[in-house]
């Protein structure tokens, strides 16, 4: 696992943080990697897998902000978990408009601090996404992970 902080303060600085950070995945081997970011490394993530995608298997995104241009091109899976206590009854809509490849995940009970408040329904959906990556779906009898 390689675990690597992204300290963005504005929009300038993210081109040069996904480069960073391509360069720590590139130097860990050849094999693509799962790639997990909050909101604050979002866009990080994103121009990552736009300019790189070669690098990295999947992408979650863990109550990330809605991107500010459509991302249609992108061939890397996409996750996008929100919390039921703090989303806008649009989020869903906006996250496919702006990628339309995008899975979305609705994490219930939690905000946009989901990885404390659901810890357990976090790691099931994150577990089942990065080994699945395309063929990702919430399966069983209830069509819920943790519900």
């Amino acid at each position: 696992m390689l675990r690597y902080a992204v300290g963005v303060t504005d929009a300038a600085q993210t081109g040069s943080a996904s480069n960073e950070l391509a360069a720590a995945i590139a130097a860990q081997g050849s094999n693509p990697v799962g790639v997990v970011a909050d909101a604050a490394t979002a866009d990080v993530a994103l121009a990552l897998i736009a300019a790189r995608p070669e690098l990295v298997r999947a992408l979650a995104l863990i109550a990330p902000p809605i991107p500010k241009s459509a991302l249609a091109d992108l061939k890397t899976p996409v996750l996008a978990l929100f919390g039921t206590r703090a989303m806008s009854p649009q989020v869903g809509r906006q996250m496919r408009e702006a990628i339309p490849s995008c899975h979305v995940m609705l994490v219930y009970d939690a905000d946009s601090d989901m990885t404390n408040q659901r810890p357990e329904a976090v790691a099931a959906a994150l577990r089942d996404f990065m080994l699945s990556g395309d063929r990702f779906l919430v399966t069983g009898k209830s069509g819920k992970l943790y519900p």
